[in-house]
């Protein structure tokens, strides 16, 4: 079909790859909206447990861990 010297034949086959492109363009953005927000809700799960560790580590070199009036500071 590349070399093709007949036109009707490029005409399909010209049809034929602009709606598989199409329709593979499609597919591509969606996966990568997926893709993107998989990573988002990973990241999330991953980083916030490290947030709090690193808070709890700064409160813990300042010597505050317990804020004040919990029942650990009794």
């Amino acid at each position: 079909m590349l070399n093709a010297k007949d036109l009707w034949v490029q005409h399909v086959s010209g049809n034929l790859f602009l709606i598989l492109l199409r329709r593979i363009g499609l597919a591509m953005l969606l996966i990568l909206v997926m893709a993107a927000v998989h990573q988002m809700i990973l990241s999330h799960r991953f980083c916030g447990p490290l947030v709090n560790f690193g808070h709890t580590f700064d409160r813990m070199a300042s010597r505050r861990l317990f804020p004040q009036g919990t029942p650990a500071q009794k």
